[in-house]
């Protein structure tokens, strides 16, 4: 090809050496190829080792110097008085036990449950002597004084002093028995309130009659201790019950002479088996009574004190100090670094190229 494109460029010369103007043709071919190939490698080791110790001494020194001094002076002058009192009384309850019951059953009806209800009905105390069993020819029956008195008829009654027979007394007398029984109980009635009233320790009078209306209140709401003791009175008189000739006229009557053996009432006493009740001074054969303890005290004091202090306190305090340390270290590096690259690189290049240009002559 090239003996070719030189025979071209030849003709090309030629003809443009003798022909103006010129005619030119140009025609070539190019080819280039080329590879590259490159590797590069690093490879790096590094090792750091270090040691070390490190050394304090420190040094320190103190001095102190203290003084304190202190004086107290302190003087007292008092004067006191005292004077105390105490006393005991022993205070005989059987005249606030009776006082009490009355106002509370027989007159203002403060009584309480199936208590209340009998003793306001039966009144034990305040009905003594109006309701004392006497013989009524009218009624043809035993009856109390005051009924026999104001009744139907014109009111005689037997007398063992008139001539007239002595009746019989019979203990199974309805009256008899109810007025009896009424009184037996209210004596067992009082000597239970006396026990529990005797355990408290009230330092006045005042205190003892509340305690007492304590009692017969709590007494009031206990209906079997009511019942026990009613059926105690009713067994004693069933039991033991026998009466004498005793049955008086009204006109005649002095004072009370009833014997049934366990009641009695004679004069202004009443006993119930042969134990004195229902008075001051006895009740059920027992005189209650509650010590009442009181304690008076003056105190009477004057007091003067003075203090005085004085302190005196000096502190002197120094101090050294010295630190020294020391230090030492050892290291030691270790680096390594390698590195290979490697490249390859091919390229091939081929061209061809003709032309022809003719330039006219003149």
């Amino acid at each position: 090809m090239n003996k070719i494109f030189a025979v071209l460029l030849c003709a090309s010369v030629a003809a443009s050496a003798s022909a103006n103007p010129s005619v030119g043709s140009d025609a070539g071919r190019s080819f280039e190829s080329g590879s590259t190939s490159s590797m590069k490698r690093d490879k790096s080791l590094s090792a750091d080792k270090a040691r070390g110790d490190r050394q304090t001494i420190t040094k320190s020194r103190e001095r102190a110097h203290e003084q304190s001094q202190t004086e107290s002076n302190s003087e007292s002058r008092g004067r006191s008085f005292e004077k105390s009192k105490s006393s005991e009384v022993s205070l005989n309850i059987n005249g606030i036990l009776l006082q009490q019951f009355v106002k509370r059953y027989e007159r203002t009806a403060e009584g309480e449950g199936m208590a209340g209800a009998y003793f306001s009905a039966c009144k034990p105390i305040s009905t003594a002597l109006s309701d004392y069993p006497v013989w009524s020819f009218d009624q043809g029956k035993v009856t109390g004084r005051t009924e026999a008195m104001y009744g139907n008829g014109n009111g005689m009654i037997a007398s063992r002093g008139d001539g007239v027979v002595v009746l019989y007394v019979d203990s199974n007398d309805t009256y008899i028995r109810r007025y009896a029984q009424c009184r037996m109980t209210a004596s067992a009635w009082l000597s239970h309130a006396g026990d529990l009233a005797n355990r408290t320790s009230p330092k006045s009078e005042q205190e003892v009659v509340k305690i007492i209306q304590e009692v017969f209140h709590q007494m009031d709401l206990d209906g079997e201790l009511f019942i026990q003791i009613r059926q105690q009175s009713r067994d004693d008189w069933d039991q033991q019950a026998y009466c004498s000739q005793w049955l008086g006229d009204y006109k005649d009557f002095t004072e009370p002479d009833m014997d049934c053996s366990v009641f009695q009432f004679k004069g202004r006493d009443m006993y119930v088996k042969n134990r004195k009740t229902l008075s001051d001074d006895s009740i059920d054969g027992r005189s209650f009574t509650i010590s009442l303890s009181g304690s008076e005290s003056d105190s009477y004091r004057v007091e003067n004190s003075s203090t005085s202090d004085d302190s005196v306190s000096r502190s002197a305090r120094m101090s050294d100090s010295d630190e020294r340390f020391r230090e030492r270290k050892n290291t030691a590096t270790l680096s390594k670094s390698k590195s290979s690259e490697a490249s390859t690189s091919t390229k091939l290049d081929r061209g061809s190229k003709a032309g022809v240009n003719s330039t006219p002559g003149e």
